[in-house]
């Protein structure tokens, strides 16, 4: 069979197929119809500050969340604080949800639309559903995306029916548990850090010191003796590690447990006495684990390397939080940290756990130093040996001639200089004549 005839084939089966995701003929038809240009839920507008719960089904698992006053838990994770402005934004979108366009009704096509179940893990239908109490505000299948149309839409189906539509609204809806969760945990100023300590599982203790109060260096304060640092800021990235800190996951301490022995302890002391500790186990798949601790020590509190601190009342542009303020800052943040074990991006490693010998230049062995010093001979280059070919007879012959041509040029030159030669004597003596007269 022709290229041709396969590709008129398959566009005409692209074709039927398509044509199949359009509206059944008959009653059905007009019934559907008739419900265009509907809200898909017309009594939710209403009801979005009644809801108390929002569960989120997919080929992945099931997404919990319920509301506590104005805050959103999300249960899998132990009521860990989820998404509340993702929570309200979707409330709103069903509130807003119409029906544009009846499509198929037929099961076996609805897998097109991304609303084929849960069956396939890749399969991206989610079942969204909202209640107040034990009454079901909104309950709805959402598929793939409509890349048709004026404004987002999406491809929906309500439970219990056949009948597909083509929605206009903003469902996008995250699959993930992990995605609904507030990853933000942490956000401690760069300009704050003053010294870190790191210990690792095997008792090494690595001491950091920052080099100046505006300066963004740290210095290794227990070097060892003879080593150097690599740079005099190998290792300033502790100073941005808890900006803006954010997780990937998070599990209740008591239902996951943590590592009886973590792989290092990191602490951070801020200027004014404020310490937080991490507690870090490395797990499968280059994941990290933590758990925090926080508290306030004024006794403890550094005081940068080089150049004075001032003191809160003697900075008026960025004073110092109050020892009451640090107080309550480590308080707060015990309440929110406290029995959660949090898994950090794994490109955070870098900046939370280290040893010695990586901020450190290598140690060169003694031998080898001795080796290195001798100096190397420098090899004499062989002079090459350059074979003159020996030519052949005719050759020979050739080049013979060539020598008689110029021994006889060089004999004529020869007796053309003697005739110069006797010519210039006759000139002489035919000189001397005249003078003598």
């Amino acid at each position: 069979m022709k290229q041709k005839t396969l590709i008129v084939m398959a566009s005409c089966g692209a074709v039927l197929t398509l044509l199949g995701l359009g509206l059944d003929s008959g009653r059905d038809s007009r019934s559907a119809w008739s419900r265009a240009s509907e809200p898909i839920f017309p009594n939710l507008p209403g009801q979005v500050d009644a809801a108390d719960t929002l569960v989120i089904a997919s080929a992945l698992g099931t997404t919990t969340l319920t509301r506590s006053g104005e805050d959103w838990t999300v249960v899998e994770r132990g009521g860990f604080p989820g998404r509340g402005d993702e929570v309200g934004r979707l409330l709103v979108a069903l509130a807003e949800a119409t029906r544009v366009e009846p499509l198929t009704s037929k099961p076996e096509l609805h897998g097109l639309l991304g609303l084929g179940g849960f069956d396939d893990e890749a399969s991206p239908t989610v079942r969204l559903t909202a209640r107040a109490g034990s009454d079901v505000l909104a309950d709805i299948f959402i598929g793939n995306r409509r890349t048709q149309g004026i404004g987002e839409g999406w491809y929906v189906l309500d439970p219990g029916n056949d009948q597909a539509w083509a929605a206009q609204a903003k469902l996008r809806c995250p699959r993930q548990t992990s995605e609904w969760l507030q990853t933000e945990v942490l956000d401690i100023a760069r300009d704050r850090i003053a010294r870190v300590s790191l210990e690792g599982a095997a008792g090494e203790v690595l001491q950091l010191g920052r080099l100046d109060a505006d300066g963004a260096g740290f210095e290794i304060q227990n070097l060892p003796q003879g080593r150097e640092p690599k740079t005099p800021i190998s290792a300033g990235g502790f100073l941005g590690s808890l900006v803006g800190l954010r997780i990937t996951d998070v599990q209740s301490e008591s239902a996951a447990g943590f590592p009886e022995e973590p792989t290092n302890t990191t602490t951070w002391h801020t200027f004014g006495g404020l310490w937080i500790r991490a507690e870090l186990a490395e797990q499968a798949e280059d994941k990290l684990v933590a758990r925090f601790a926080f508290g306030y020590d004024a006794e403890s509190s550094p005081q940068p390397a080089v150049g004075p601190l001032l003191a809160p009342e003697e900075s008026e542009e960025n004073p110092l939080p109050t020892p009451e303020e640090l107080q309550a800052e480590a308080e707060a943040l015990n309440a929110a940290t406290q029995g959660w074990i949090f898994t950090l991006p794994s490109w955070k490693k870098a900046s939370f756990v280290t040893t010695m010998e990586e901020l450190l230049r290598p140690l060169v062995d003694e031998t080898d130093a001795e080796e290195q010093a001798i100096p190397v001979p420098i090899p004499t280059p062989e002079v090459p040996v350059i074979e003159v070919p020996i030519p052949e007879e005719e050759e020979a012959e050739e080049v013979l001639e060539e020598e008689e041509v110029l021994e006889e040029e060089e004999v004529l030159e020869e007796e053309v200089l003697e005739e110069e030669v006797l010519e210039e004597e006759v000139l002489e003596d035919e000189e001397v004549d005249d003078d003598g007269r």
